[in-house]
């Protein structure tokens, strides 16, 4: 983990760690020339040895460099210093969704703009090859206006071929969280723009009803009502 004061391709001093995801420590950073507050977004050195780990990250890092709209976090870009790879990204100061969802159910036309949101930045996405795949309140951070941005690519599925409805099985694999997965994700499709959709509408449920559609700690997979 780095420590504050540290300096990253001499362009970047870590000032703080703000959170963690699958790949390592994501940090609150300033750009020592520009002064501008960025995160910074770790590959753990033990990923490092792991070629696949590695081409994940840097495919996370091309899929959100072609994705400019409004409700999407922007990169800015990848680097490499010492023995792993950083993705410098924008730093947004309003927190997740996740954190807004502890303190309860949302207002219905807050729920409401949130979804639009997303469903506006997933029609960007989608329409740049991109399915997203791993759509969660952990994922959808807010601006300092508290306009929504999708985050996190990091298992995104890219393909020039996306509406051909291929279907990658063989590596009998499901990625994403459970609980906002779509059905036909958990067998394995990766490819299908309506998987996110799904995922959209399980979070509408979730800001609505003030917890998940899916109650994964009892025996029963089926919503609460």
């Amino acid at each position: 983990m780095l420590e504050p004061g540290s300096i990253l391709d001499s362009k970047y001093e870590i000032r703080a760690p703000i959170g963690q995801g699958g790949f390592g420590h994501v940090y609150r950073a300033r750009g020592r020339l520009t002064g501008e507050t960025v995160a910074i977004k770790e590959l753990v050195p033990a990923f490092v040895d792991h070629p696949e780990m590695v081409q994940r990250f840097i495919e996370e890092a091309r899929a959100t460099l072609r994705l400019t709209h409004p409700h999407i976090f922007r990169t800015h870009g990848i680097f490499e210093d010492g023995a792993t790879f950083y993705l410098a990204m924008e730093y947004l100061p309003g927190g997740s969704l996740a954190d807004a969802l502890k303190r309860g159910p949302l207002p219905l036309n807050e729920a409401v703009r949130v979804a639009t949101e997303l469903c506006e930045a997933l029609a960007h996405s989608h329409g740049e090859h991109v399915v997203d795949c791993d759509i969660k309140p952990a994922n959808v951070l807010f601006d300092e206006k508290g306009r929504a941005r999708l985050a996190d690519f990091g298992i995104a599925h890219v393909s020039a071929e996306l509406m051909t409805r291929q279907f990658f099985t063989a590596a009998g694999m499901a990625m994403g969280t459970i609980r906002y997965m779509a059905p036909e994700q958990l067998e394995g499709v990766r490819d299908d723009p309506r998987i996110d959709i799904y995922a959209v509408g399980v979070l509408l449920y979730e800001m609505l009803a003030g917890h998940p559609y899916l109650n994964l700690e009892t025996e029963s997979t089926r919503p609460a009502v």
